[in-house]
C-alpha cells in the first residue's frame, strides 16, 4: 500500500509540475492575448492535475501469461504425488538449503519495505503538520475577530449582492477582507470610510464572493498540504493569491468610467498606507504588499479588452492543457501499475484481499496470513502463524486433520518443511519448491503452489488473471498462449477434476471435460465425491486413438437383488478408466469413461475381480 501511495504522489506531482512549467513558458503570449481571468483560473488546472491519480489504458494486444507460470504449478502437482512416499519415510531428512540466502533476501526486502514506510510516514507527517498550521491559524483568526468585532448594518451591501453576508467592524485589523466558506463575513477595520471608499470596498469584496475565491484558496491550501514537498506547488499557490487580486481588480473596473477608476485606485492606495499586517491566508484582502499593489496598479493602467474569439481560444487551450496533462498522468499511472489483476477464489467464491496478489518470478503470490484466514483455515482456536527472524511456522489447529500437521517456511528459502519438530512418527520432510516466500510492504507473500501444498483439498483455492481491460488472461486451469506450448498435462487435468468433484464443484469440474462428458458425473451418480475411494494413477502411454488413460475406483452401490431385497455380501467397487485427449490449444480434456472391472473385497481385504465393462462417450 505504501508503494502505491508514493507512486501516485510522484506521478501527480510530476504531472502538475509539468503543466505549471508549460503555463510559465506560455505566459509572455497569454498575458498579451488572453483575459486576466485566464491567468488566474489556469492554476486551477494545475491543482486538478495534482490530485487526479487516474489510470488510462492504451489499446494493447492481449496480455500473454508466462508459460513458466503454468508449468511450475503443473510440475509441482505432479511432483507431489511422486515424492510423497519418499517424504513420509521415517528418518528421511533431505538436505536443506543454507539459511544465508534467506537472511540476505529478508534483509533486502526489509530495507526496501522500511524505506517506503519511512518515506510514507515523513510525507504524512508533513501533510498533517501543514494542514494543522492552516487550521490553527484560521481558528486563531476567527477567535481574534470574535473578541474584537461588533456586527454592524451596511445597507449599501444590497446594491452588490443578494447573499446573506455578516458585516463586522473589527479593531484588530487594518484592511478590509472577506472570510468564511459557508458563512461569509465582511470584516471592516474600525475606521471611517468615505462613501466612495466604502462602495469601492464593497464592489471588490462582493466580486470575490461571487467568484467563490475563498473556496478556491482553501482548495489550493489543501493541495499544498498534500504536495508540501514540491516547491512548484508553493509557487503555484503564491501565483493564485496574486492573480486572484489582479483578476478581481480588472473585473471591478471593467464597467467603470475614468473617474471611477481613479477613485478605486485611490481607495487601494489608502489601504496601503493604513496596512499594518501581512496578507491573511484563506481570506480575500483588498490590500497587500507594496510589490503586489504596484503590479495591480500597472495592470489596471494597461488594461485592454479581450475579444470574444480570444476568450473562446483561451478556454479551448485551457481545456486542452488540462486534458493533455491528465491523460499523460493517467498513462504514467497505468505504466507504473501492474498490467493485470488477480482474482482469488475459495471453493468457487471470490474472496476480497486487502493485500492484492501479484506475479513475480513467473508465479502468482498471495498474502500468507490473509489468504489462510479468508479461506477459513485458521478458524480453529489452536491455529496460529508464528514469525521468528524470517522463519514462519503455520499450524492449522488440532481439528484440521487427524495428523498434527505443522509447516515451516522461510523468507528467501524455496522449500516447505513438514513437521519441522520431527516429533511425529513420520520424521520431518522437506519439499523443494520453485520460488521462495517474500516480504512486500511488510506483508509475507507465498507462491500459489505453497497454498496448494499446505491447504490441500480441504481448502482448495483457484485464481484468475485479468488484463487491464478486464479480459480473461489465465487461471490455474487455463493459460492463453500465442505460441505452441504444452500448457496442461493429463495428470494436472485429472487431479484438478477430482479436486473439484471432492468439493462438489461440478461446474468447475466441467471445465476439464468435453461437452459430451460434462455433467455425466453430477448429483448422485457413482462419481459423487462420497463414492470415490482411490488415489489416481496416470498412464502416459497413448493408445491407438491418441488417448491417455487414468484409473480410479468408486464404491459399487447396486447392493440389492432384482426383487428389491437387501443382500449381504463383500464390499464392492468399480474399477474405472478416464480417457483424455489432447486439444488444439495443447490442453487435455476428459473425453470418455470406461468401467473395466467389477471388484469385490473379502473380509481380509483381498481383491476379488470379476471382469465386465461399459463404455461412455469414448
Amino acid at each position: 500500500m505504501t508503494g502505491e501511495i508514493l507512486t501516485a504522489l510522484f506521478i501527480t506531482s510530476l504531472a502538475g509540475s509539468a503543466l505549471a512549467g508549460i503555463i510559465l513558458l506560455l505566459r509572455p503570449v497569454t498575458r498579451r492575448h488572453f483575459g486576466y481571468g485566464w491567468q488566474y483560473y489556469i492554476w486551477l488546472a494545475v491543482l486538478a492535475a495534482l490530485i487526479l491519480p487516474v489510470r488510462i489504458s492504451l489499446p494493447q494486444s492481449n496480455m500473454t501469461a508466462p508459460p513458466v507460470l503454468y508449468a511450475q504449478q503443473t510440475r509441482e502437482i505432479s511432483q507431489t504425488a511422486e515424492t510423497e512416499p519418499e517424504m513420509r519415510e521415517i528418518g528421511h531428512t533431505p538436505t536443506m538449503q543454507t539459511a544465508a540466502p534467506g537472511k540476505v533476501e529478508l534483509l533486502r526486502q526489509m530495507i526496501v519495505g522500511s524505506g517506503q514506510k519511512v518515506l510514507c510516514i515523513v510525507w504524512l507527517t508533513g501533510a498533517c503538520a501543514f494542514l494543522l498550521w492552516y487550521l490553527v491559524g484560521y481558528a486563531l483568526l476567527c477567535r481574534k475577530i470574535r473578541k474584537n468585532s461588533v456586527e454592524i448594518t451596511c445597507p449599501e451591501l444590497r446594491q452588490y449582492t443578494d447573499k446573506k453576508v455578516r458585516v463586522l467592524s473589527c479593531g484588530a485589523v487594518s484592511v478590509p477582507f472577506m472570510t468564511g466558506v459557508f458563512r461569509s463575513a465582511l470584516i471592516l477595520p474600525k475606521r471611517t470610510f468615505t462613501e466612495a471608499q466604502l462602495h469601492n470596498i464593497l464592489r471588490h469584496e462582493t466580486t470575490h464572493l461571487k467568484r467563490r475565491d475563498i473556496l478556491y484558496k482553501w482548495f489550493a491550501a489543501l493541495v499544498k498540504c498534500i504536495h508540501w514537498f514540491n516547491p512548484v506547488v508553493w509557487y503555484a499557490v503564491r501565483q493564485i493569491n496574486t492573480e486572484c487580486e489582479i483578476s478581481c481588480d480588472m473585473s471591478v473596473i471593467a464597467e467603470m468610467n475614468n473617474e471611477e477608476e481613479i477613485s478605486y485606485v485611490d481607495t487601494i492606495l489608502s489601504m496601503l498606507s493604513a496596512c499594518k499586517t501581512k496578507a491573511i491566508p484563506l481570506t480575500t484582502g483588498m490590500a497587500g504588499s507594496k510589490k503586489i499593489i504596484k503590479r495591480r496598479l500597472k495592470m489596471m493602467k494597461n488594461k485592454k479588452k479581450i475579444s470574444k474569439i480570444m476568450s473562446v481560444v483561451s478556454a479551448v487551450i485551457a481545456v486542452f492543457l488540462l486534458s493533455t496533462t491528465v491523460f499523460a498522468s493517467g498513462v504514467l499511472s497505468d505504466l507504473a501499475a501492474d498490467d493485470y489483476t488477480i482474482e482469488i477464489l475459495n471453493n468457487g467464491e471470490k474472496i476480497e484481499l486487502e493485500n492484492p496478489p501479484f506475479i513475480e518470478n513467473d508465479e502468482v503470490y498471495v498474502p500468507l496470513r490473509e489468504t489462510f484466514e479468508k479461506v477459513g483455515a485458521m478458524e480453529d482456536e489452536t491455529a496460529y502463524i508464528g514469525y521468528d527472524d524470517g522463519k514462519i511456522t503455520v499450524y492449522f489447529g488440532d481439528n484440521y486433520d487427524e495428523a498434527d500437521d505443522r509447516y515451516e517456511l522461510e523468507i528467501g528459502a524455496a522449500q516447505v518443511i513438514y513437521n519441522p519438530s520431527g516429533e511425529l512418527p513420520n520424521s520431518r520432510a522437506t519439499r523443494e519448491m520453485n520460488n521462495a516466500p517474500i516480504l512486500r510492504n511488510d506483508v509475507t507473500y507465498i507462491p500459489y503452489s505453497y497454498a496448494l501444498c499446505m491447504l490441500d483439498i480441504k481448502y482448495f483455492i483457484d485464481y484468475t488473471i485479468y488484463d487491464k481491460n478486464g479480459s480473461f488472461v489465465a487461471d490455474n486451469v487455463r493459460v492463453v498462449v500465442t505460441s505452441p506450448y504444452e500448457n496442461s498435462t493429463p495428470q494436472y487435468t485429472v487431479d484438478q477434476f477430482f479436486k473439484n468433484i471432492g468439493l462438489s464443484q461440478y461446474e468447475q469440474a466441467d471445465r476439464y471435460c468435453s461437452d459430451k462428458i460434462a455433467g455425466f458425473y453430477h448429483d448422485d451418480t457413482i462419481f459423487s465425491p462420497q463414492k470415490i475411494v482411490s488415489e489416481i494413477t496416470v498412464d502416459y502411454t497413448k493408445d491407438s486413438l491418441n488417448q491417455i488413460s487414468a484409473e480410479f475406483y468408486t464404491e459399487y452401490t447396486d447392493n440389492t437383488t432384482p426383487t428389491g431385497e437387501q443382500r449381504k455380501e463383500d464390499n464392492k467397487f468399480v474399477h474405472w478408466k478416464v480417457y483424455l485427449t489432447e486439444q488444439a490449444d495443447f490442453s487435455y480434456l476428459i473425453t470418455g469413461w470406461e468401467s473395466i472391472t467389477d471388484v469385490r473385497v473379502d473380509e481380509d481385504g483381498n481383491l476379488i475381480k470379476s471382469f465386465g465393462g461399459s463404455l461412455v462417450n469414448r
